[in-house]
């Protein structure tokens, strides 16, 4: 086992600790990397699947679909209209999809994903793991400028200090990011909200803050702790687990060699409560 899979901040070629965007794409990359048939599907995309669905995780067009734009301008047509929302995690192309009106459908599909139940079924697959050449390499076995040149594409998916909102109704692709945005995280949720215009911008906010202050959520024992934290995110906590979940999948011969080699050393405790952590989170990713 490789320091980069256990020894994520490890200097000079780890991660920088102030750097929240990239830390947080590296742990979503390497939890992907436990899931086989997440990681048997990103290395059989071709170059234009990968393309679309970057282009739908960052909710901008592929190079196909701005020449249809363009086309469409020229012939005084009007845009096409479109509720893509920016999600970290990227759709799936599948092969019954049938875009809405004259417009030809997007030449991109995948033959292991037949329908969306199927997709919908699927592990959900970071943006960073698509974008990343050397997947299913570990994260810090890139190349840093090409690491950069990364975080820079998908780091605007990562700082939420807003809420999302797309007219409704989607349809099955538009909806598609969402959803996978809400099953990774327990504590995301959809609704549909509907907000009458003509209503001064301060009785719409008085109507939220009450909605917010009525609405009920179970939050379970371990997201109650995290709040507690400044309700923020402890993500290399996380990523320290998952050094864990894999050092103890070693014997102990294996293990000590890595924990010497790496310099990241860890009691049986500490291993034994990060690999049960780590494996809750995998398992509710749906990667285990």
């Amino acid at each position: 086992m490789k320091w980069q899979a256990v020894h994520f901040f490890r200097q000079p070629h780890g991660l920088a600790r102030h750097d929240a965007p990239e830390i947080a794409m590296c742990l979503d990359y390497e939890q992907a990397l436990e899931c086989r048939e997440l990681v048997e599907l990103i290395a059989s995309l071709s170059l234009s699947e990968r393309e679309w669905m970057l282009a739908r995780a960052v909710g901008t067009l592929t190079q196909r679909e701005q020449h249809e734009q363009e086309l469409r301008h020229k012939l005084g047509l009007r845009p096409r209209p479109s509720a893509r929302v920016p999600s970290r995690f990227v759709p799936l192309p599948v092969s019954d999809y049938q875009s809405p009106g004259n417009v030809k459908a997007e030449p991109v599909s995948l033959a292991k994903i037949q329908s969306w139940e199927q997709a919908d079924e699927f592990p959900p697959i970071p943006a960073v793991c698509v974008a990343a050449s050397w997947f299913p390499k570990h994260w810090l076995e890139g190349v840093p400028e090409k690491r950069r040149a990364i975080v820079s594409q998908l780091q605007s998916l990562y700082p939420i200090d807003r809420f999302g909102g797309v007219p409704f109704p989607l349809d099955a692709e538009e909806s598609s990011p969402w959803v996978e945005a809400a099953k990774a995280d327990r504590n995301t949720s959809l609704y549909v909200i509907a907000i009458d215009h003509s209503e001064p911008r301060s009785a719409v906010v008085r109507k939220f803050r009450r909605w917010l202050k009525d609405h009920k959520v179970d939050v379970s024992d371990e997201d109650r702790k995290a709040r507690s934290r400044k309700g923020k995110v402890k993500i290399p906590a996380r990523l320290d687990d998952l050094a864990c979940y894999r050092l103890s999948s070693l014997d102990s011969l294996a293990r000590e060699k890595v924990m010497d080699d790496g310099g990241f050393r860890r009691s049986a405790a500490r291993l034994s409560d990060g690999k049960r952590r780590a494996a809750k989170r995998l398992q509710a990713l749906r990667y285990i």
